[in-house]
């Protein structure tokens, strides 16, 4: 059996913080299960586990809070709101939060989601999120509307505090009653301070604030509806607080560094062989400019070499140039750099310095090196980029940012696959060795699954999924992770995988897919 301590790492990565004793013990034995071990956990081993974690964790330390403050008059119908967001942390939340703020597709407003808020003051972070009370331009119609906010902390010094956060503030607008007065409600899910001292609330008909039994109300001076005040008064703002609830779903799903599986390997690039039916190149970058050379001297990345060797062959070789391309990811796409004597086409046109942006993925683009009326070298070209979908693209963005902080990568490093939304570029041959070596340009991941519209990697078997599993560069090393829900469609040297966990890969690993066996090695071609 694994060791207590060693397995306790692995649950102190998935924990909030603030679980009780009896939301610990299910937590225990349901990873203990997914790390694939069959005798579940005695209960005394149970009880030893939930006193290490119990010690080492913080559920009375301070959380972050939030304040908003709505300005001197609460937001009207047909009109413009800009909220000021006030986030509160206390110590052990020093780095700059991702804040996403997801205004009611009902109420107008052209601002993304993604909230870059300022530092004001130590441990206080601002921003606005301006929107309307209307909808496409018309007063918005009586109703609930919803501001969602998710908010994520980078890695914390202390592990035991919870960095996911959500937070539902409710704005409800009810019917105008028989006299067409307006009114606004607005919720505070039960914890609210809300000041209304010096406010002239003439706008609407009737104001309800609903705080529940923690609230706090001032309606001192200018809140009542029937008196006018006697001279101009310097007023103050309409401050609410909510308190901040702790995303246990998101923290669940935080990816892990691997604990059982330690032994790694530096490499530059890597291949992936699926017996004698395939092999795959992996060819990952991590620099200032991200680029991969194709050419016939070794020193490329690609060796583009008529294969296998004979002397029709290499006559057809020597017409390439050493260096004959560059293919450069940047923040718009992949751009092709021409550094040959006899050319590039790209779908039967010459290219240098045009780009391929993310709307290309899809369907093979014919490159060719080369005289395109001689002997040319022939390569299909495919794209693979990130959902259309908004909502998928910025799931898929936190989970890749979340899978590099797991592995210490500075994020920076992927600011061009981020940009350009491109996770792998492959490159299928054309001539005798089409269905033998492939060569995939790793920029974010490398997916492997049954579907070769999805996958980079594409193994068509039966007990294969779409997406069954990544591999990430990172620290110089490849990483594997298991994208489907079981721990034993994805073993490395015959070990379970289970989801979530980062593995590093080193030379002569086997890594089986469902029931498809294949070796990560150092990268070598084929014929070389």
């Amino acid at each position: 059996m694994e060791p207590l301590e060693t397995f306790c790492n692995v649950i102190r990565e998935q924990l909030n913080g603030d679980e009780t004793a009896d939301e610990l013990g299910p937590l225990i034995q349901t990873v203990w299960a997914k790390v694939g071990n069959d005798e579940p956990l005695s209960d005394s081993d149970v009880a030893e586990l939930i006193d290490r974690l119990r010690a080492d964790t913080s559920p009375d330390a301070p959380l972050p809070g939030l304040l908003v403050d709505w300005g001197q008059e609460l937001p009207r119908i047909g009109h413009q709101a800009r909220p000021l967001f006030m986030l509160l942390c206390p110590d052990g939340y020093s780095e700059r939060p991702d804040i996403d703020v997801d205004v009611d597709n009902l109420l107008d407003s052209d601002r993304p989601s993604r909230r870059l808020p300022e530092a004001d003051s130590q441990g206080l972070w601002e921003f606005f999120v301006p929107f309307s009370l209307t909808t496409n331009g018309d007063d918005c119609r009586p109703g609930p509307y919803l501001l969602e906010l998710k908010i994520r902390f980078p890695v914390l010094d202390d592990r035991s505090l919870p960095r996911f956060f959500r937070c539902t503030i409710r704005l409800h607008i009810p019917r105008a009653d028989e006299s067409g007065e307006r009114e606004l409600v607005i919720d505070g899910d039960g914890q609210s301070i809300v000041n209304l001292c010096g406010q002239d609330l003439k706008s609407f008909g009737r104001v309800v604030l609903k705080g529940g039994d923690k609230a706090l109300i001032n309606l001192q001076q200018g809140a009542t509806l029937d008196e006018e005040p006697a001279e101009e008064t310097e007023s103050t703002s309409i401050t609410h607080s909510y308190q901040l609830k702790v995303d246990q779903g998101r923290a669940q799903q935080i990816p892990f560094r691997s604990t059982r599986f330690t032994n790694w390997q530096p490499l530059k690039s890597a291949v992936l062989e699926w017996g004698s039916q395939m092999r795959w190149l992996l060819l990952p970058k991590r620099k200032a400019r991200w680029t991969w050379s194709l050419g016939r001297n070794r020193g490329n990345d690609v060796i583009t070499r008529f294969l296998p060797r004979s002397q029709e062959n290499d006559t057809r070789t020597a017409k390439l140039s050493r260096r004959h391309l560059e293919l450069e990811l940047t923040d718009e796409g992949l751009q092709f750099h021409d550094h040959s004597s006899s050319g590039i086409c790209l779908d039967d046109r010459p290219v240098d310095g045009d780009v391929l942006g993310k709307g290309d993925a899809g369907p093979a683009h014919n490159l060719e090196l080369g005289d395109p009326l001689g002997a040319y070298f022939g390569l299909d070209l495919y794209l693979f980029a990130q959902p259309d979908d908004p909502f998928q693209r910025q799931e898929q963005e936190l989970q890749n940012t979340l899978r590099y902080e797991a592995l210490d990568e500075p994020l920076r490093q992927l600011s061009h696959a981020h940009k350009s939304q491109i996770d792998t570029v492959l490159l299928r041959r054309t001539d005798e060795l089409e269905h033998q070596e492939a060569y995939v340009l790793l920029c974010q991941h490398v997916s492997i699954g049954r579907s070769e519209t999805f996958s980079s990697i594409a193994i068509d078997e039966e007990d294969i999924q779409k997406d069954h599993a990544r591999i990430l560069y990172a620290r110089r090393t490849f990483w594997l992770e298991n994208r489907t829900s079981d721990p034993s469609l994805v073993l490395i040297d015959g070990d379970p995988l289970p989801p979530l966990e980062l593995a590093p890969l080193s030379c002569e690993m086997e890594l089986t897919f469902g029931s498809t066996t294949t070796v990560f090695n150092r990268a070598t071609q084929l014929h070389l």
